[in-house]
């Protein structure tokens, strides 16, 4: 697994303080910054992706048990039709004094700041993108640190946010 390093971005995204930091459950991948970072990814047969972390709602800087996070989904194949799973593949992550990083999943039922909730699969015609929340019930003394997508074997991101 090798050493996890931490590496700060001097970046604000609309009052965010973004970091880019190695988290021990996804040592192996490479983090980026968080919001209004488009990470590729391809599908089975090699359709090619994009996730795009549009933004984080967090009601109460980064502590509280429900966080809304939006994502834009992109199907870059000219040809084919893809079908994603948001609330199967993100995830996102909490830490708090007691325990180490863990993923949170997220929930079925929507969170009212969402206007188009994407847990269900998402069927995308070529060259077309859907953007969307989920929510995430995450418990009371759990600070967000992070947002992970899980695309299959091998193939995961975890956008970074400090708060």
């Amino acid at each position: 697994m090798g050493r996890l390093t931490r590496q700060r971005v001097a970046t604000a995204v609309a009052g965010i303080s973004l970091a880019v930091t190695a988290v021990p459950r996804l040592a192996l991948a490479e983090p980026v910054p968080g919001v209004g970072s488009v990470i590729s990814f391809k599908a089975p047969g090699g359709i090619p992706y994009t996730v795009d972390l549009r933004q984080i709602s967090t009601a109460s800087q980064g502590f509280g048990d429900g966080e809304d996070v939006v994502f834009t989904l992109t199907n870059h194949s000219l040809t084919h039709r893809l079908s994603l799973d948001p609330g199967r593949d993100a995830g996102l992550l909490g830490e708090s004094l007691l325990s180490s990083p863990k993923a949170y999943p997220p929930s079925a039922a929507p969170d009212s700041g969402c206007s188009h909730y994407i847990f269900a699969p998402q069927l995308l015609a070529p060259r077309h993108s859907v953007t969307g929340c989920l929510a995430f019930p995450v418990p009371v003394l759990a600070k967000v640190i992070g947002v992970e997508w899980v695309a299959g074997p091998g193939q995961f991101a975890t956008w970074t946010v400090e708060v």
